[in-house]
């Protein structure tokens, strides 16, 4: 049996980039006990045949309603796909794009992970005012080679860093 990913080579030809998002939430219940949280994930490929690269984001939901949390979701899992399509130039378009329509009062993102050669022209650097809009979550960049780092205890709501890897 051939993989899934060769079948839909012949089928859809070599013109075609493929992607796939996948998000797993704990969105805001009835009680209001639960702390909302989850993670968004999204594998891409820059050209049609080519590698695949990966953003790998935890969100906090600030929302006071599961139905504004949904929505915020969706717009953020939206924001994605086209910022990795479209705004990979800088790292400031990729974040701006991220960030477009849903400000910080709704959502947070404390941890970033970025793998693949669409983020190799990204100079590893801290999260500076200069490229961080006044909506953007604090973010901090790590080069692949800098020493590991432990994964934030994620209920301390404090931003992590953002993990580039090649």
């Amino acid at each position: 049996m051939e993989p899934a990913s060769d079948a839909i080579k012949q089928t859809r030809g070599p013109q075609t980039r493929f992607f796939s998002f996948v998000d797993t939430v704990s969105a805001r219940n009835f009680a209001g006990t639960n702390e909302p949280h989850g993670w968004m994930g999204l594998r891409f490929q820059l050209h049609p045949g080519g590698l695949p690269n990966d953003v790998l984001l935890h969100i906090n939901l600030l929302d006071p309603s599961n139905l504004l949390q949904q929505e915020a979701i969706g717009i953020l899992g939206v924001n994605l796909i086209y910022a990795a399509f479209h705004e990979l130039q800088t790292k400031e378009s990729f974040l701006e794009g991220l960030a477009q329509d849903v400000v910080k009062e709704r959502i947070e993102i404390d941890y970033v992970d970025l793998r693949g050669a669409a983020f190799e022209s990204w100079i590893a650097a801290p999260c500076s005012p200069t490229w961080c809009t006044r909506d953007s979550p604090r973010l901090y960049f790590s080069p692949r080679r800098a020493p590991a780092f432990r994964r934030p205890r994620l209920s301390t709501r404090k931003p992590s860093c953002l993990r580039r890897e090649l």
